[in-house]
C-alpha cells in the first residue's frame, strides 16, 4: 500500500501542466514577497537639512537662555534612549538630530534594525537626516519667519501653549500616560492634522507648560535663526 501511494503521488506530480504551475506559483509568492520588502524599504524615508537663516543680532545664546528651559520644562521625557520620537533634549546635538518615526524597543519588531545612538551612530546633521531623522528646527522651503514658525518645535510649543494643563487638577482621560502610550510623532508637513485630532497633544505633554517669557525667548529664538553657540 505504501508503494503504491507513492508511485500514485509521483506520477501525479509528473503530470504534464503541473510543473509549469509550480513554477507559477513559487514565481508569485516570490514576487509578494520581493514587493513587500520593497514597501518596507520605501517606508524608511530619509531627509534634507534644511539650512537655517540666521540674523547677526541675536537676542538670545542657546546655552545661556534656551538650554535651562528645555532642562526644567522638557529633558524629564526628552533625555532618556527612548524618548518620545527619539527627540533628545540633554545636549544640543540632540536637538538639531531632530526627531524619528522609529521606535528603540519594539516587543513586536521581527527583525533587527540599525542602532540610532547619539553621538555614536551619526557624526553630523546629515547623517541623522538619512537615518530618517527630521529637523524640529527648520522647514524645507520656507522663508526666515515662516520658517520659524513653521518649525516643529514652535508648533508643538504653540500648541501647548494655546492648550495649557488645567492647574492643581487630575489630567482629563484625553491625555494618555504610560508605557502602552502610543507615541505620535507627526513631521512638520503632518503637524496640522496632528493638532485638529490633538489639541491637547502640545508639549510640555500633560504638565504646566511654558511661561509667557519662556515661550517668548524660544519662539525669539527660533526667529532669529537657532543659532546653537559653542559651549
Amino acid at each position: 500500500m505504501t508503494d503504491f501511494l507513492a508511485n500514485s503521488s509521483h506520477r501525479l506530480f509528473q503530470r504534464p501542466g503541473l510543473g509549469l504551475l509550480r513554477c507559477i506559483v513559487l514565481g508569485v509568492t516570490l514576487l509578494a514577497f520581493s514587493s513587500g520588502c520593497q514597501n518596507e524599504q520605501d517606508s524608511d524615508a530619509t531627509y534634507e537639512e534644511a539650512p537655517r537663516p540666521q540674523q547677526l543680532v541675536q537676542h538670545f545664546q542657546f546655552h545661556r537662555d534656551i538650554k535651562p528651559i528645555l532642562e526644567q520644562k522638557c529633558v524629564a521625557c526628552h533625555a532618556c534612549n527612548d524618548a518620545p520620537c527619539q527627540l533628545k533634549l540633554e545636549a544640543a546635538s540632540g536637538l538639531e538630530r531632530g526627531a524619528s518615526k522609529h521606535k528603540v524597543y519594539d516587543g513586536g519588531r521581527a527583525e533587527d534594525i540599525a542602532p540610532t545612538r547619539l553621538h555614536v551612530d551619526g557624526h553630523s546633521v546629515q547623517d541623522w537626516r538619512q537615518q530618517g531623522f527630521y529637523s524640529v528646527l527648520s522647514t524645507p522651503g520656507q522663508t526666515q519667519a515662516a520658517d520659524a514658525k513653521a518649525s516643529l518645535l514652535m508648533q508643538m510649543l504653540t500648541l501647548g501653549y494655546q492648550n495649557p494643563v488645567a492647574v492643581a487638577e487630575p489630567l482629563d482621560d484625553r491625555y494618555r500616560l504610560g508605557i502602552t502610550r502610543q507615541s505620535q510623532c507627526p513631521t512638520p508637513d503632518e503637524f496640522a492634522e496632528y493638532a485638529d485630532d490633538n489639541p491637547q497633544g502640545g508639549m510640555p505633554y500633560g504638565v504646566s507648560g511654558l511661561s509667557a517669557n519662556e515661550f517668548n525667548t524660544v519662539k525669539t529664538w527660533l526667529e532669529q535663526g537657532a543659532v546653537i553657540d559653542q559651549a
